[in-house]
């Protein structure tokens, strides 16, 4: 995982958070913009684990112990950006104790 982070320092990456449709499984906004949680999803994307994948499909079995109601306000999970949303990833690593 460390060697994966290290590598992603080596991409030119513009800082952009506009919301945006991705594919799925396997989505990702272009490669050449992100924010800081694309550093996590890219990284472990390297190492085969899509975390697009898995926080939707744990958000959607337990939608209620994620912030997305709270801070969002939002009702149902969206693919396209719940795994982008720091708040997000924080619960998913802590209900996976990763």
């Amino acid at each position: 995982m460390v060697s994966a982070a290290l590598e992603r320092t080596n991409h030119l990456v513009i800082y952009n958070g506009a919301y945006r449709s991705i594919s799925y499984p396997n989505g990702d906004v272009p490669a050449n913009i992100g924010v800081c949680t694309d550093v996590i999803i890219r990284s472990y994307r390297a190492l085969d684990v899509d975390l697009q994948k898995l926080v939707h499909e744990d958000m959607q079995a337990n939608f209620n112990e994620y912030p997305s109601k709270r801070i969002w306000g939002l009702n149902k999970t969206d693919r396209n950006i719940d795994h982008r949303r720091g708040p997000n990833l924080q619960k998913f690593f802590k209900r996976h104790g990763k």
